[in-house]
């Protein structure tokens, strides 16, 4: 009860003062009605509460109304507005707005995660052949300059892409090293397979398998294939370990990776990874196993066919009759 009058008064409280042209008050009132905290949630509301702070000058309001202009949250979608309230906060140092303006003058769709292109108009209305990488550099450079993990990933595609700077891997692989030391995971991702290639970097399987590990963690499937490799062969870690191997196969299988279901599907049919002098593993999810290579073969993994067939002639009649 003291906890429900408290946020009454404090709802109060800002509403008073967000009347009163408080910039800052009217700011929180707009996140108090977008979240429901405090009160009925209410996105057009909370929208008009945000677009009075962006007015005031608040980056945070403008680059928060940008993605509910982008979204059609609590407003009409309109990516020309999205992207003027997007350039308002960049322009005052807001860092998230000034990677969303990055990924504008790239000609990539803000919603995309990691830019993907779309095929005509791509980003908040711009066309791809108004893509600006320099201006784009510029933004991620002052985006990374106040602690941008995103800023800092993406400065490392531009640098080892040469697109918007100059060709450098060594910057790329400086960048990445930055931002996956801040957690992100296509970073930690990116720097693990320059270790695995001693690309720009002394080679070394230890430090590959380490950032491979954390970015799987993470979620990025691509990782868990090359961190079950790694763990498979005990390239890297103490010994060879085939039930950690699994663990990450079975993660990006779970993605949908072929090779994921390649690696996951011969340990638990107990098939020697092919090509490899990795360990011998009979398992209990022998049908489980012959349905993830079946999934991997279907997606033209011929790996996994060999797989399925070199079950069969070992008594698996039954593995690659469909």
């Amino acid at each position: 009860q003291k906890d429900h009058e408290l946020a009454e008064c404090c709802i109060s409280w800002m509403e008073s003062a967000a009347k009163g042209n408080v910039t800052r008050a009217q700011k929180l009132l707009g996140f108090c009605y977008l979240e429901g905290h405090g009160v009925m949630s209410n996105d057009k509301t909370g929208a008009a509460w945000l677009a009075r702070a962006a007015k005031g000058g608040d980056a945070e309001a403008q680059h928060t109304l940008g993605l509910l202009w982008q979204d059609g949250r609590g407003v009409a979608m309109n990516r020309s507005k999205a992207e003027r309230c997007f350039r308002m906060a960049a322009n005052a140092g807001h860092p998230d707005a000034q990677v969303v303006m990055a990924q504008v003058q790239l000609g990539l769709d803000a919603e995309t995660e990691g830019g993907e292109p779309g095929e005509e108009y791509v980003g908040l209305g711009r066309k791809a052949s108004e893509a600006d990488p320099e201006a784009a550099a510029q933004w991620l450079e002052q985006a990374a300059a106040q602690g941008s993990i995103d800023a800092w990933h993406n400065l490392g595609v531009m640098y080892a892409a040469g697109v918007g700077l100059e060709a450098s891997q060594g910057m790329a692989v400086r960048c990445w090293r930055e931002a996956a030391s801040l957690g992100h995971p296509y970073a930690q991702f990116c720097l693990g397979m320059r270790y695995l290639e001693g690309h720009k970097v002394v080679q070394s399987d230890r430090k590959a398998l380490v950032w491979l590990r954390r970015s799987a963690k993470q979620g990025v499937a691509e990782a868990a294939v090359w961190a079950g490799k790694l763990c498979y062969h005990g390239t890297g870690a103490a010994r060879a370990n085939a039930t950690r191997a699994l663990g990450y196969f079975l993660a990006a299988a779970e993605a949908g990776l072929a090779e994921g279901q390649l690696g996951a599907g011969a340990i638990l049919t107990g098939v020697r990874h092919p090509g490899d002098g990795g360990i011998y593993m009979e398992s209990d999810g022998y049908h489980k196993g012959v349905g993830l290579l079946r999934d991997a073969a279907a997606q033209g993994n011929r790996e996994a066919f060999f797989a399925l067939v070199t079950r069969q002639a070992a008594g698996g009649g039954e593995a690659a009759s469909d």
